[in-house]
This record gives structure tokens, sequence and C-alpha cells, in this order.
């Protein structure tokens, strides 16, 4: 702890305490400190230095147009959102495209695209809840497991169980 006093502390003059004629109202025996933030100290320090004077911009625009403020309602704030954040860092650009082609499906906007049954239907007309929607999407993996032929098997070799699986 002495350390960090030491390192921002800054000596006050005693020409800022003169009183009246110049005079020192009081005589100190010992130095007087003041004791500054860490943050305004090194804040102080990047000021001196001029750091805001020479900074650019972080992100240069890629377009002479850009598309910016196109995410302007809820539905499209909330897609905006989860491509930024979903699995920590967002999706990436291939994954972006992806998401794209298949929101024009779910949108009932791509060309060529068939009509069937369900093509009205909203994902609540289907699933009432986020585990439901879970549940099925589980239930569809292991009935294709199942009909593609996959099996499993405990082998026991030395004593210690491995679990095995093949088709």
């Amino acid at each position: 702890m002495n350390a960090l006093y030491e390192m921002f502390r800054t000596q006050v003059d005693d020409e800022d305490h003169a009183g009246e004629g110049g005079a020192s109202a009081v005589v100190h025996a010992t130095c007087e400190y003041s004791y500054g933030v860490a943050s305004t100290q090194i804040r102080a320090l990047y000021e001196h230095m001029q750091d805001v004077q020479r900074a650019t911009p972080l992100a240069e625009p890629r377009r002479k147009k850009p598309h910016t403020g196109k995410f302007n309602s809820y539905r499209l704030r909330a897609l905006q959102n989860f491509v930024l954040n979903v699995g920590g860092a967002g999706l990436s650009l291939s994954e972006q495209e992806r998401l794209f082609d298949f929101l024009d499906v779910w949108d009932r906007t791509r060309p060529d695209m068939p009509a069937d049954d369900g093509h009205r239907k909203t994902l609540r007309d289907s699933f009432s809840n986020a585990n439901e929607f879970r549940n099925a999407i589980t239930d569809d993996l292991d009935m294709a497991v199942n009909e593609a032929g996959w099996r499993k098997v405990e082998l026991v070799e030395d004593g210690e169980k491995y679990e095995a699986y093949f088709r």
C-alpha cells in the first residue's frame, strides 16, 4: 500500500497555503502531500500526452453510403441483439448469411418457395413454449439416429466399463 501511496501523491507547496502578505500561516515540520485517485492521475498523464487529439476513429466506414439505422423496429432490434450476442461473441459472417437465408424462408419471402400446409403457421401455432420446442428438436434427432441404425453397447474390459456406438 505504501508504494501506491507514494506513486499517487503530490507534494503540496508551502506557497499554496501562504496567508496574506505571503507569510505562511503555519510552519510545518514535515512535508504535506495531496493524494489523488489513480484514475485521475492516469487521465492527467494521457491528457498531457494529448492522446485524444492524436486519436482516430476505431472503425472506418466500409462503404461510401453505409446502411445504418435499418434495425429500427422492436423485432429487428431483437434480431440484431441475437446476432451480436449468440454464443458470447455473436455470429460469424457466414452464420449471419445462413440466418438471413433462414429468416427469408421464415418470412415467406424467398423466391420459388413452395407453399405447404404450414405456410401460414406461426412458431406459437406449433410450440406453446421454449421447452416444448427443445423437446421436439431432441425427439426428432433421437428418431433420426434410431432410423439410421445407430446402436450402443456397454463393453467391459479388465473391470472397466465403456460405452460404444456403432451402426
